[in-house]
């Protein structure tokens, strides 16, 4: 059976594939948050790890006292800019309950949470609106964790449109008072005119492809692509094949190396690395709309 290779997925942060990155890597971020370089915006194309070094930031947090994080994507509504203060308040009290600090939320919140909730309101509590319940909640949590602010990493913001995503980066703002906040988001979020209020706010956090032409830089690729491969033999010359086909984006080395593994007989050999390219260079060529092609020949 071919190994769990998931190129859409982040890697836990004890995963032994794991391989440091050129970039900023999570043991960096976490670094720079406890110096008080907060709030940070993590930036960079998909496929590029930067939700695996989120993950790798919370991990290395933890060690020092309570962290949050929050992955837009795995909350139970469809989030949006005009309530994701709500779900990460909500979010943050399952994890208080579950993980946090041990003096518990107060009734009032939980009440207040439940009367607050934007599309099914319950309960006795305030009415509140989103940003109001949310500081609330983190205000409470930060007394309960004895401490000035509490990190609060939050992925996924990258998965919206630039205007979803300036909004929620703008409305998260509003808990810096109690809130250490580290937010992955997308290139288009951190470049031009119009988000002048994001990068006056915003520490910038850029993750870039690695060079495959780079001695160095296909050296790491090659790393990583090992790590993947496990014990499944593969030559210097197939593999430098793959890594020069990744462009240096690792959720595209990810997938060839998957799928070259899935083709291979025995050894992945140059016959599975033109039966991997062969299947990218066609998902590519769909995207392509009519006159791509010729623009990029020019």
């Amino acid at each position: 059976m071919p190994p769990r290779i998931d190129p859409f997925t982040a890697l836990d942060p004890d995963d032994p594939r794991y391989v440091e990155p050129y970039g900023p890597s999570g043991r960096v971020l976490a670094k720079r948050l406890r110096r008080g370089l907060a709030p940070m915006l993590l930036v960079g194309h998909p496929g590029l790890g930067k939700s695996t070094e989120l993950r790798r930031t919370f991990a290395a947090l933890t060690a020092d006292g309570p962290a949050v994080f929050i992955d837009l994507a795995d909350l139970d509504v469809e989030t949006n800019p005009d309530r994701v203060l709500y779900d990460i308040a909500a979010e943050t009290l399952r994890w208080w309950a579950q993980d946090g600090p041990e003096a518990q939320p107060s009734p009032f919140l939980v009440q207040d949470l439940r009367a607050s909730d934007p599309t099914f309101p319950q309960g006795q509590g305030r009415t509140l609106k989103p940003a109001e319940i949310a500081r609330a909640c983190w205000d409470e949590l930060a007394m309960a964790a004895k401490l000035d602010r509490v990190p609060l990493l939050v992925d996924g913001v990258d998965a919206m449109g630039p205007d979803d995503g300036r909004r929620t980066l703008l409305a998260l703002l509003s808990l810096t008072e109690f809130a250490d906040l580290a937010v992955v988001g997308a290139p288009a979020l951190a470049t031009g005119p119009e988000n002048i209020d994001v990068v006056d706010h915003y520490r910038v956090v850029t993750a870039s492809p690695v060079d495959p032409r780079d001695d160095k830089g296909a050296a790491h690729l090659a790393a990583i692509a090992r790590s993947h491969l496990g014990e499944r033999p593969v030559g210097d010359e197939p593999l430098a094949r793959l890594v020069a086909a990744s462009g240096g984006v690792l959720r595209d080395l990810l997938g060839l190396v998957r799928d070259a593994w899935a083709y291979a007989d025995e050894d992945i050999d140059d016959a599975a690395v033109d039966d991997a390219i062969r299947d990218r260079t066609e998902r590519f060529r769909r995207l392509l709309l009519a006159g791509d092609r010729k623009a990029l020949k020019k």
